[in-house]
């Protein structure tokens, strides 16, 4: 696990570079062990359909509505187009999330247990978790999950060894300095990316990422606290946020947002803000329309993106904080 080895490595066999670099903790190992005992090919094929397997039943499950014509944009968004062309685990990721804030809404804590564990392997994405638990003074899946992730964890450990953890913190700084080049900047979605691709400099960039995190778990706090908001923009809110957290997401990450967004025009249709669905549109096709004004003005559309739809949740939670009655 040498970042120096791995590059010639990765350009002999996928004949690429830049944008495949392996940086994952041991957890995620766990989760596709299975596969490693297959040929490259039939690896990524297995990878594929199961990834297209579980973005149908996400989608299914938690797009609650007869009509497949309304499940279609959700199905078949860009963000998700990616992730499966590129073999990348976005709609695992989404999966996750949703199945946690399924639990959370049906009261299952094995679905909370079973999400928080297993969120493991991609740890930055489940931030918001635990403050929903909290907030919502779920004590015993918050117990639960802590116990299972424990355990979770020191399996990954003892199957991975621990020269594979010390292998992963030695070669963050080296995976953070390639994820922060101008080359992947246009293919994240977060204020970090959106900021660096205005020059600027990475300090600051990542003191105002860290402070947009701050900000979006006390609204986190604030919003699954209270009892007048609709059950819509909390799960909106939850999908849409817990991809925002990190400095570092990819735009298939985006697919759990993709969600969120069905659930922020279902719960605000009724009176939308002014210009609020040509956001959410642009949003959906934030793969093209970022490769596009990236590809003219420099500038990572996608960080810009998802603030607007923060800002959105913002107002529309804010108004129905004030309107409802206590």
């Amino acid at each position: 696990f040498d970042i120096e080895v791995f590059d010639p490595l990765q350009d002999l066999a996928a004949k690429s570079s830049g944008v495949l670099y392996w940086h994952y903790p041991p957890t995620f190992v766990a989760l596709i062990y299975p596969l490693g005992h297959l040929s490259p090919g039939a690896a990524l094929a297995w990878f594929t359909v199961l990834t297209v397997l579980v973005w149908g039943v996400t989608v299914y499950v938690m797009i609650d509505t007869k009509s497949w014509i309304e499940r279609l944009p959700v199905l078949l968004c860009p963000a998700v187009y990616m992730t499966i062309i590129g073999g990348q685990n976005g709609a695992f990721t989404a999966a996750l999330l949703c199945l946690f804030i399924l639990g959370v809404v049906r009261n299952r804590d094995w679905m909370i247990v079973v999400a928080c564990t297993l969120l493991l392997a991609k740890p930055h994405f489940g931030v918001l978790m635990p403050v929903v638990l909290i907030a919502l003074q779920r004590y015993r899946a918050f117990a639960l999950s802590a116990l299972f992730g424990s355990a979770f964890l020191g399996w990954s450990v003892w199957m991975t060894g621990i020269e594979y953890v010390e292998a992963f913190f030695a070669n963050a700084a080296s995976i953070e300095g390639k994820i922060s080049a101008s080359t992947l900047i246009d293919k994240q979605h977060t204020l970090f990316s959106f900021l660096s691709s205005l020059n600027v400099p990475q300090g600051i960039a990542l003191g105002l990422q860290s402070l947009l995190a701050l900000g979006i778990i006390g609204l986190t706090w604030v919003t699954f606290r209270s009892e007048r908001l609709s059950q819509d923009l909390k799960v909106a809110y939850f999908l849409i946020g817990s991809v925002m957290i990190s400095p570092y997401a990819f735009i298939y990450d985006g697919a759990a947002a993709v969600i969120g967004m069905w659930y922020l025009h279902r719960g605000t249709r009724e009176a939308p803000i002014p210009g609020q669905n040509l956001i959410i549109a642009l949003a959906w096709l934030m793969p093209y329309v970022n490769r596009w004004v990236h590809e003219r003005v420099d500038v990572s559309w996608a960080g810009l993106s998802m603030l607007f739809l923060l800002a959105i949740l913002i107002v529309h939670v804010r108004r129905e904080m004030v309107a409802k009655p206590t």
